[in-house]
């Protein structure tokens, strides 16, 4: 999935550099990430990612990467 993620800091006063930006492959299950933005993709399934909360300044957590990513937004599990 074509997301644009920062890694969640350690300490809330850590400022990212654009340098630091990941997509969803790379994040470890268990760890969180904020959403910087989606990547190109058709307008409907940037609505359907938008519709489950899937929007930039969202911390969402990789629950699991095998056998598909699970992630968490707020209280919703997606695969």
């Amino acid at each position: 999935m074509p997301l644009h993620l920062h890694q969640q800091p350690l300490h809330r006063r850590h400022r990212y550099r654009h340098g630091n930006l990941l997509t969803l492959a790379d994040v470890f299950p268990g760890k969180r990430a904020l959403i910087a933005g989606i990547g190109d993709l058709p307008d409907e399934q940037t609505h359907r990612l938008q519709a489950y909360g899937i929007l930039p300044g969202r911390l969402v957590r990789v629950l699991s990467k095998r056998p598909m990513v699970i992630v968490q937004v707020e209280q919703t599990e997606l695969a």
